[in-house]
């Protein structure tokens, strides 16, 4: 179970995500491309900049930051 985040304005964040029960879900490049699809998606929604990504088949590293403070806590 993960912990709350307390977001702050101005702030870089890395945050990590793991596939439901550390599966496989990202290991082919169709289910990879539509995860950048939904990231660019969110980012554009929720109005957070994305600097860099990283995706695994397993795993996904984003680093990020926003200056709307309740969008992002809202979108995590």
């Amino acid at each position: 179970m993960s912990k709350k985040r307390k977001f702050q304005t101005g702030r870089t964040y890395h945050i990590t995500h793991r596939c439901h029960h550390r599966s496989y879900f990202l290991k082919f490049e169709i289910d990879r491309d539509k995860y950048i699809r939904l990231l660019w998606e969110g980012s554009r929604k929720f109005n957070v900049d994305i600097f860099n990504f990283i995706i695994t088949s397993n795993h996904v590293h984003l680093l990020l930051a926003s200056d709307l403070e309740e969008k992002l806590r809202n979108a995590g």
